[in-house]
């Protein structure tokens, strides 16, 4: 099994958890319970970093190769120790019952609450909503009547 390959989906935060078993919730409840809010802010940096290099945003994300280095390491300590640390029994009975896709959509529930967190400090909230000032309110209302 190719642990590297189930843990990419992380990186799509917003899926769905659909078709997920009970072992596989179990294992998604364990992931959230069993992780700070650091280690959910560190993986979020993970997110973003990984994200920051798609060409097409590369242009105004720079990062050291330090910066990218320390970020990964990072990611590698809290995946592992959730895995075979922390929630070891939950993660074994969840690839056990419901397949390889476990890893897939408990992490990605994991990158969901994470990215939730973030959403909630004011600062984000408040650059979330910034593109509010260049939508043409008007246009918008009447188009939807």
């Amino acid at each position: 099994m190719n642990i590297a390959k189930f843990l990419t989906p992380i990186l799509i935060v917003f899926g769905s958890m659909s078709a997920a078993g009970p072992a596989t919730d179990r294992m998604a409840d364990c992931l959230v319970k069993q992780t700070t809010g650091q280690d959910r802010i560190d993986l979020v940096k993970w997110i973003v970093l990984a994200y920051s290099k798609h060409p097409d945003v590369a242009t105004f994300m720079n990062t050291t190769s330090g910066v990218d280095e320390g970020i990964q390491r990072e990611t590698g300590r809290i995946i592992s120790s959730l895995i075979i640390e922390r929630c070891n029994e939950a993660t074994r009975k969840a690839l056990s019952e419901d397949g390889d896709s476990a890893l897939e959509q408990a992490f990605m529930f994991l990158g969901q609450v994470a990215a939730e967190e973030l959403i909630r400090a004011k600062q984000v909230n408040n650059s979330l909503m910034e593109f509010i000032e260049y939508v043409d309110l008007d246009h918008l209302e009447k188009s939807l009547k």
